[in-house]
């Protein structure tokens, strides 16, 4: 079965070629389908509400190109037409209309093609959100600056979940498919998928060495690993095809495309790497962030990043904040990648006529529109026409840059069958069911069964109201909640509101029951702070509200004031620092981690205590310890919490023994040294500390000092990883002799 081995990487190369068919169930209390006497063919009556509809036809007639479907709901009609992109020859799929949410349609072809109805299945999908739903992203979705993130659109990440409701159902068919004897025309197409697996890979350079592959995320198996490649050398233009539809979010319209692609098109996650909105905003797309392999060019997925605009633009055009998004996103993956856009490169393009065997081979700029390697109208006339335009006007000279980290290629998993498609006999019309729209955090992780060895870093949180406090759950989950080490009975979305009484104990009420005592400890994957205000400045719109944390809070009453700890794994208090911003270059990030990271362990030593307590080991206040702002500031910088994860136990060591590295925002152009520092500060028992040396800092040249300038200058670290320094290297010229160990 020299196919099956292959096929979780060669489909998220080859869209098109792995799509042989869609499975199906029926679902009989789901449905009620009447054939109408109207002009309306077919209506659907659901026993859920949805708000996504489209069409698969099975076995489509070769002139499929001109068939639209005509949707009617309650209060409006839709139509779109037959997408032609990523088909194998054995289906097509209408591009989604998106409704308000109905529990019926009615629907009809037309076109020139008759369709048998017995060939077509018509998917029906919920996509909304409600209440204050966490996405739970993991490292390796990398959203930078300027481009909002998946947590934010609200991707349903248990969705790529094999795990999950809707792919379990699938596996006794995937295996029966798996497991049949195949006819000689499937093994002679299996080893021409082979032959064209080989000659990309061959002809593919830099940009098809895979630098990794990750099966897993958050404790759960992908249904399509997270691959990377070396190097990514093109850019492809594409339009979502979807009517524009103002009344709708670009959120709501992503998320349809999104359960589009993974669900039905079974392409493992959105096929696009990044999106642009319907006023020009930037989405993050693909999961994975940098190098990630998407599926949005067939066969060329490999070497190229695919940025696609929402709407259809073979009948309308761009508007001016659209123009300047795309204009945006070029200019940033050309710098990112090293792209020169006028620059030549060969692309292979699927057969279409007899006499070619593997790929017609097309030689076209390092920019282009989907046409120009696929059999495709995308994006349309009103894209292409600015094309060589942003080629003469953005067109910079690059040098590559090239991937420079190596993840663990992670093993297939042991007795699991996934990362294909079949055939199966199925209903006239079927309504599938998907992964639900609720309130619950995506990884559905249970922290009673998170095994953690290592101590817990204990961070005092500076919540202002010393006197009470209220509590929750972060999602529909129940948390575990313990008052002196007894167990007290939680509802879902319960709340628990605390104060303080005379005696240092706590008042507890949860309902209409009333507790009292000493300590109190709410766990769950993440906890909310319902009672405390801290959106940030900078966030006008109030999106963010930086008072979720991960893993425990514990509350104590001190005379009479309410002490706050969150108790967590030291990864992931490093996840939810803001010490370092997302958009800054890996190596400055994983510098900053790093010595972030040695600094919270020395502290965690009761030897080396920096507060004369023992209920915790650090704060949250910059001015006395690290900035730490939580669960929050993860979801919204994934480069940080990737790197986190990247650079696991790494720690600073000096003689073999773990150091306290100091850092700071910027020299005036050279370093102190500890002694300097400790003379200038008129103390009288300075000592000279070897690592702690003064040094050169160019990066700080006719600035002022920012902070106390011994060690780490955070400014340098950015102007050394311009220079392609790795954080190793940085942290070793600002602290002498020095290591850097994984303890």
């Amino acid at each position: 079965m020299r196919y099956f081995l292959l096929i979780s990487i060669l489909c998220l190369i080859f869209i098109g070629s792995c799509l042989n068919s869609v499975p199906t169930y029926d679902l009989s209390v789901e449905r009620s389908v009447a054939q109408l006497d109207s002009d309306w063919s077919y209506h659907i009556e659901t026993a859920r509400i949805k708000n996504i509809w489209y069409i698969w036809v099975n076995n489509p007639a070769l002139n499929m190109a001109d068939i639209c479907v005509e949707w009617k709901f309650a209060t409006e009609k839709k139509r779109e037409c037959i997408d032609n992109d990523g088909n194998s020859g054995s289906e097509v799929f209408s591009f989604p209309v998106l409704s308000e949410a109905e529990n019926g349609a009615s629907f009809r072809i037309v076109g020139s093609t008759q369709i048998d109805p017995r060939d077509i299945t018509v998917y029906s999908i919920d996509t909304r959100t409600s209440g204050s739903r966490l996405a739970f992203v993991m490292p390796g979705t990398q959203a930078e600056s300027g481009i909002i993130s998946r947590a934010e659109w609200w991707a349903d990440e248990t969705m790529r979940y094999v795990d999950s409701s809707y792919w379990q159902s699938k596996y006794a068919t995937i295996l029966d498919y798996i497991q049949r004897p195949k006819t000689q025309n499937e093994l002679d197409a299996i080893d021409l998928e082979d032959k064209k697996a080989d000659y990309i890979i061959k002809n593919g350079w830099a940009s098809t060495e895979m630098t990794s592959i990750k099966r897993t995320e958050n404790w759960h198996e992908l249904l399509w690993p997270i691959q990377k490649v070396k190097q990514i050398s093109r850019i492809v233009i594409h339009h979502t095809a979807e009517s524009m539809d103002t009344s709708k979010s670009d959120a709501d319209l992503i998320r349809g495309i999104y359960a589009y692609h993974t669900l039905s098109r079974q392409w493992g996650d959105i096929g696009y790497n990044y999106l642009i909105g319907q006023r020009g905003l930037i989405y993050e797309g693909r999961a994975g962030g940098d190098y990630v392999v998407a599926s949005h060019a067939a066969y060329n997925n490999m070497w190229s990043v695919g940025i696609s605009v929402i709407g259809d633009y073979s009948r309308n055009s761009l508007n001016r904040d659209q123009i300047g998004g795309i204009e945006q996103a070029i200019s940033m993956m050309a710098s990112k990648y090293g792209i020169t856009l006028s620059e030549n490169k060969k692309w292979v393009r699927k057969c279409m006529i007899a006499s070619c065997y593997l790929f017609e081979e097309v030689t076209t700029k390092s920019l282009i529109w989907h046409q120009d390697i696929g059999h495709t109208s995308c994006p349309g006339a009103g894209i292409y026409q600015y094309i060589p335009e942003w080629i003469s006007r953005l067109d910079r000279v690059y040098s590559p840059v090239y991937n420079l980290e190596q993840w663990v290629i992670e093993p297939k998993v042991a007795n699991r069958v996934m990362n294909t498609t079949l055939k199966n006999n199925t209903p006239r019309i079927v309504l599938i069911p998907t992964a639900s729209a609720s309130t619950t955090i995506a990884s559905n992780v249970n922290i009673a069964i998170v095994r953690y060895i290592w101590p817990k870093f204990r961070v005092r949180l500076s919540y202002p109201n010393i006197e009470n406090i209220t509590l929750s759950a972060a999602d529909t989950g129940i948390g575990k909640l313990i008052l002196d080490n007894k167990k007290i009975p939680l509802k879902s979305l319960e709340k628990i509101q605390v104060w303080t009484v005379w005696n240092n104990q706590l008042r507890i009420k949860i309902g209409e029951n009333i507790y009292t005592g000493w300590v109190l400890k709410l766990a769950h994957t993440a906890v909310r702070i319902d009672s405390w205000d801290r959106v940030p400045d900078w966030d006008k719109s109030g999106r963010y509200n930086d008072n979720t944390f991960r893993d425990t809070i514990r509350v104590i009453n001190q005379d009479s004031k309410l002490i706050l700890i969150n108790d967590l794994p030291i990864e992931w208090y490093l996840k939810g620092m803001w010490e370092v911003s997302n958009s800054d270059l890996t190596e400055k990030i994983k510098t900053i981690v790093v010595s972030a990271r040695s600094y919270a362990r020395w502290y965690m030593d009761p030897k080396n205590r920096k507060f004369n307590t023992n209920l915790y080991d650090g704060s949250d206040d910059p001015d006395v310890f690290q900035k730490y702002l939580g669960y929050s500031y993860e979801l919204r910088s994934p480069s940080v919490a990737q790197v986190v994860d990247s650079t696991s136990r790494q720690v600073i060591t000096y003689s073999g023994s773990l150091i306290k590295p100091w850092y700071h925002s910027s020299s005036d152009g050279r370093t102190l040294s500890a002694l300097q520092y400790c003379q200038q500060n008129g103390s009288s028992n300075c000592i000279d500390i070897p690592y702690l040396q003064s040094v050169v800092d160019p990066g700080s040249q006719w600035k002022t000092r920012a902070g106390h300038g011994v060690g780490i200058s955070g400014i340098g670290a950015t102007y050394w990883a311009n220079e392609w320094w790795d954080y190793k290297k940085i942290i070793q010229y600002y602290l002498k002799w020095v290591e850097i160990q994984r303890k």
